[in-house]
C-alpha cells in the first residue's frame, strides 16, 4: 500500500510541475511578476497550569506582495483569527483582515474584511491533506459589502525515508467566487484562481518554511481580466499547534 501511494504521489507531483511549465502559464507581456512573502504564527490557547493544550487556537499573519513589473498595486496584508477544534481534524474560525494598497505616491487602506472558515486536516500515511472553505465580507469605502467564497485544496507528500519525513512537496489550488458583488470593486462570478507548487522544510523545531511558484489568474471583470500573475512565494510559519 505504501509503495503504491508513493508511486501515485510521484506521478501526481510530476503532473503538477508539468502544469507549471505548460503553455497555459507561459509569460505574456501583460502579465505581472511578483514576490509574495508570508510571516505567520499560530498557537493553541492553554489555561495556566493545564497539562493539555486546549481546543481554542490563534493565528496571525503579515503578507506583503510586491509587484516587480508594476502592472498591479503593491499590497500589504494583515490577517488574524481565532478558531476552535470541533471534531478531530476539523476546526471553525472567524477573523479580520486589513489590505492596504500602494497607489503612488501613497498607501491607501481601502479594503477590510471579516471572514469565517472551516479547516479540515487529514494525514494518510505520507500524505498531509487540507481542505479550507472561507467566506469573506469585503468592506470598501462608500460601497455595500460584497461577499466572496474561496475553497483551497492542498496536498503535501512527505516520504518517510526522505530526511525523516519532515520535508516534502506541496501543491494547492484555490478558486475564488464572488456571490454578491459591487460595481467597480467586486463583480459577481469567478474572481480568480491561485495555484501553488513548491517545497516545504523544517529547519528547526516549530518553524515551517515553504518556497515555490504561485500562479494567479484574474477572472473578475475589469482592466485586469485574464491577466496572469507569476509570483515567487515564500512562507515562514512559527507553529505551536
Amino acid at each position: 500500500m505504501t509503495l503504491r501511494l508513493g508511486r501515485f504521489a510521484a506521478a501526481f507531483f510530476a503532473v503538477a510541475l508539468f502544469g507549471i511549465a505548460s503553455p497555459a502559464t507561459a509569460f505574456d507581456a501583460n502579465d505581472d511578476v511578483e514576490l509574495w512573502y508570508q510571516a505567520q504564527i499560530q498557537t493553541r490557547l492553554q489555561a495556566p497550569g493545564a497539562k493539555d493544550k486546549g481546543s481554542w487556537m490563534l493565528w496571525a499573519e503579515l503578507q506583503p506582495r510586491v509587484s516587480l513589473t508594476g502592472n498591479v498595486d503593491h499590497v500589504g496584508l494583515f490577517r488574524s483569527g481565532i478558531g476552535a477544534e470541533i471534531a478531530p481534524g476539523l476546526s471553525a474560525w472567524i477573523g479580520f483582515a486589513g489590505i492596504p494598497r500602494y497607489r503612488a505616491p501613497a498607501w491607501d487602506a481601502d479594503e477590510f474584511r471579516l471572514f469565517q472558515q472551516l479547516l479540515f486536516i487529514q494525514n494518510i500515511e505520507s500524505f498531509n491533506l487540507v481542505w479550507r472553505g472561507r467566506l469573506e465580507q469585503r468592506a470598501f469605502p462608500d460601497r455595500k459589502v460584497p461577499i466572496r467564497g474561496r475553497a483551497m485544496v492542498r496536498a503535501m507528500w512527505r516520504p518517510a525515508d526522505f530526511l525523516s519525513g519532515q520535508h516534502g512537496l506541496v501543491v494547492w489550488d484555490e478558486p475564488f467566487i464572488t456571490f454578491d458583488g459591487v460595481d467597480g470593486a467586486a463583480e459577481v462570478g469567478f474572481d480568480q484562481n491561485r495555484f501553488f507548487a513548491g517545497v516545504r522544510f523544517v529547519p528547526i523545531d516549530h518553524l515551517l518554511v515553504e518556497v515555490g511558484y504561485l500562479n494567479i489568474v484574474i477572472g473578475a471583470p475589469g482592466p485586469d481580466t485574464g491577466v496572469m500573475r507569476h509570483a515567487a512565494f515564500v512562507s515562514t510559519i512559527i507553529d505551536f499547534l
